[in-house]
């Protein structure tokens, strides 16, 4: 449980930290706590398998540079974001690497431009090449500055297609690009 506050840093939930497994989950469950990226790197980094993030909620600054709020990478696998509302404000705000597996955001609201914000164009949700099994479920993704979701492969030069990628009763609105844009993907 994160108590209430403001957390400035770069959080990681890498191989320093456990796995969970099937029938035991790590959970990180969050009410009034806040998150905040420090520097250039996401406030959140997760590559283990079997966590579930409840009620998380990270905010962006301003001008904070290219990584996004959220990063998954190689080794997340059975990670749940369930109501987590990513306030990217003129940044990305969450990128679902390559690698990844059974990934699902559910529930959850990733804004993006604030009133009075510079504009920096971003990708609110982007699911990479080579990550798999993603679902996107009731999820509201507003006004963001650029991409609303992106799904394939990115500038990065990803080879690797997105697979098995769903969107389920997801909004996303008042986008300044493309709402839905799908590069590659399979199934």
């Amino acid at each position: 449980m994160l108590l209430p506050g403001l957390y400035a840093g770069a959080f990681r939930a890498d191989e320093s930290c456990r796995n969970g497994n099937a029938k035991a989950w790590i959970q990180v469950v969050s009410r009034k706590a806040i998150l905040r990226p420090s520097g250039d790197a996401p406030a959140l980094l997760v590559a283990r398998a079997y966590w579930r993030f409840d009620g998380l909620l990270v905010s962006g600054d301003e001008g904070r540079g290219a990584a996004p709020l959220v990063e998954l990478s190689a080794g997340a696998e059975h990670v749940l974001f369930d109501r987590a509302l990513l306030n990217a404000k003129n940044g990305s705000g969450l990128s679902i690497g390559s690698g990844t597996r059974h990934v699902t955001l559910a529930n959850s609201r990733v804004t993006g431009l604030e009133k009075g914000a510079v504009f920096e164009p971003a990708t609110a949700v982007d699911v990479r090449g080579g990550a798999s099994d993603v679902t996107l479920a009731a999820d509201w993704i507003l006004d963001p500055v650029g991409i609303g979701i992106r799904i394939g492969a990115s500038e990065a030069g990803d080879s690797e297609k997105a697979q098995d990628v769903s969107i389920l009763g997801s909004t996303v609105r008042d986008s300044w690009g493309p709402a839905v844009q799908v590069l590659s993907v399979e199934g």
